[in-house]
């Protein structure tokens, strides 16, 4: 029978020189693959690593959140205790301005005619600063302050020029009168008598037959009285 030799010139099989190569690269095998092991663990390792630390970090991020948002809602239900304390004030004030209002309105004999020019949307409280109104020198300091106090005011709006907020003062002791104008010619009524105490005209479109018919009757009123239109105000 033919047997293999090896290159010592021994029995391939039972060469103690071959077996002993073949067991020194069986552990070098081992022991690189021992040493791999150890990295891809290490490797593992420091990714579980980092993992357990961004855990962490947003855990600890989440309760920095939570504290900041329970402050804020502290402060936000602290605030609106404050502002509720704030508005229930200023509704206790508001209030006693508008019993004082209404007590005071309830003392003028033209009350009620107030309260219908009103309530017709033709009318509202205004302020009146007069013909002359304020003046201010270089330094900005009043100089002449011409208040004539709170008035009730028609509303002129766009009546005697285009896009313009206009009003025309009712003085006191004309209420009634001016709710009889109303009554009689509706809007067109007061618009003719705005015109003659201001001794001008409204635009054009304005100027009905009911307008100039108002307008007609409330200069005869006003030329036989000798009614001086602006020393009312």
């Amino acid at each position: 029978m033919y047997k293999m030799t090896c290159g010592h010139g021994e029995n391939a099989e039972s060469c103690q020189f071959c077996l002993s190569e073949q067991i020194t690269n069986q552990k070098l095998e081992i022991q690189q693959l021992k040493t791999k092991l150890e990295l891809e663990e290490q490797r593992r390792s420091d990714t579980l690593k980092g993992l357990d630390d961004l855990q962490k970090l947003a855990e600890n991020t989440v309760l920095d959140y939570k504290k900041e948002i329970a402050q804020l809602k502290e402060e936000s239900a602290q605030l609106r205790k404050n502002l509720d304390s704030e508005i229930d004030f200023v509704d206790h004030i508001l209030g006693k301005m508008d019993y004082l209002e209404k007590r005071v309105e309830s003392c003028s004999p033209e009350a009620e005619y107030k309260q219908k020019l009103l309530e017709a949307e033709v009318a509202f409280w205004g302020s009146d600063w007069g013909e002359d109104g304020r003046a201010w020198d270089a330094q900005g300091n009043i100089i002449k302050e011409n208040y004539l106090g709170i008035h009730l005011c028609l509303l002129l709006n766009d009546t005697f020029y285009y896009a313009s907020a206009d009003a025309e003062t009712v003085p006191n002791g004309m209420v009634k009168r001016v709710w009889e104008i109303y009554e009689k010619w509706g809007f067109d009524g007061l618009l003719a008598w705005a015109a003659l105490r201001r001794k001008e005209q409204p635009l054009k479109p304005l100027i009905t037959d009911k307008y100039k018919e108002a307008y007609a009757s409330l200069e005869k009123e006003m030329t036989s009285s000798d009614y001086n239109i602006r020393d009312a105000l």
